[in-house]
C-alpha cells in the first residue's frame, strides 16, 4: 500500500536532488540518475483508506477491476473497525486490515485468478476479490486480539449474597483474624490415651470422594450435602454445623447437586 502514493507525494519526491548511480555496461562505467524511491506513509485508518482509493483508480484504469466493486470490497474490509470486540479484547487495528488485504490477494494467486477480462469482457476480480474475504486466512487476520491489560477478576464474595447477621461467610475469620474460626463438628474422642480426635464422615460422602472440611480447614455441613439442613442461610454461608458448600468441589451447592454443576 506504500506504493499507492498521491500526486503531491510524487511531486515532493521528484523535486529533491537526484542521486547518481554507477553501472557497468559493455565493460564501460556509466553514470545514471537513480530514481527516487517514492513511498506513502500508511499508518492511520485515514491514510490507509486514501491509499486504497488510489489503488482502486489504478485497477480501474488498468482494466483489472472496476472502481465500484473495489470500493465495495474496501467498505466490507473497513467495517471490521466498527465491530465491538468481546470483553478483554481490542478492536481490529489498521495493521490487521493491511494483513487481511495481503492475505486476500495471496488467496487470489493461490486460486490462479486471472486479472484480465474473459472472452465475454467480464472481470474476474470484480467477484473474486470480495469472495476472498470469506477465506480462513483473511478471517483469521481480522480476529480481535487479546488486550494486554486484562480486567481484574471479581472476587467470589461480590457475587454471593450477603450473609445474615450472626452467620459468617466462607473464608471469613472470626473477629477479623485469619484462622481463628476452625471449629469442626462430627468429632468423637478416640479410645486410649494420647490418641487424637478424628472426624466422622458419612459413608455416602466418603464413597463419593467428599471431605468433612474445606482445604483451609473450615467445616462443612453434612446435612446440607443431603438437603436436610433446616437452617436458612445465605448462599455459601454457614450454619452452626458448618458451611453450606459441596463436599467434593466446595461450590455453593449441595453434594447431591454436584453433577449438575
Amino acid at each position: 500500500m506504500e506504493k499507492c502514493y498521491s500526486r503531491l507525494t510524487e511531486l515532493a519526491a521528484t523535486s529533491k536532488t537526484q542521486t547518481k548511480l554507477l553501472e557497468v555496461e559493455s565493460s564501460k562505467i556509466v553514470v545514471k540518475n537513480k530514481d527516487a524511491d517514492i513511498e506513502s506513509n500508511v499508518q492511520s485508518s485515514y491514510q490507509f483508506l486514501e491509499a486504497m482509493k488510489r489503488r482502486g483508480f489504478a485497477l480501474d484504469f488498468a482494466g483489472v477491476m472496476s472502481y465500484t466493486r473495489h470500493d465495495k470490497y474496501v467498505q466490507l474490509l473497513f467495517s471490521h473497525l466498527n465491530r465491538e470486540p468481546p470483553s478483554g479484547y481490542n478492536r481490529c487495528s489498521v495493521s490487521q486490515l493491511i494483513s487481511a488485504d495481503k492475505a486476500a490477494w495471496t488467496s487470489l494467486i493461490e486460486r490462479n485468478v486471472k486479472p484480465r477480462p474473459d472472452h465475454a469482457g467480464a472481470l474476474a476480480m470484480d467477484t473474486e476479490l470480495e469472495a476472498s474475504l470469506k477465506t480462513y486466512e483473511v478471517s483469521f487476520a481480522l480476529l480481535p486480539l487479546v488486550s494486554k491489560s486484562q480486567p481484574k477478576a471479581q472476587s467470589a464474595s461480590s457475587d454471593s449474597h450477603a450473609a445474615p447477621k450472626g452467620h459468617a461467610t466462607y473464608g471469613a475469620a472470626k473477629g477479623g483474624k485469619k484462622g481463628s474460626f476452625r471449629s469442626k463438628p462430627y468429632t468423637f474422642k478416640g479410645k486410649g490415651k494420647g490418641k487424637k480426635s478424628e472426624q466422622r464422615i458419612p459413608k455416602e460422602i466418603r464413597d463419593a470422594g467428599g471431605t468433612a472440611s474445606t482445604p483451609d480447614g473450615a467445616p462443612i455441613c453434612f446435612d446440607f450435602a443431603f438437603k436436610k439442613c433446616r437452617e436458612s442461610v445465605a448462599e455459601g454461608s454457614r450454619c452452626k454445623k458448618g458451611y453450606h458448600l459441596c463436599c467434593i468441589c466446595y461450590g455453593p451447592h449441595s453434594m447431591a447437586d454436584h453433577k449438575k454443576h
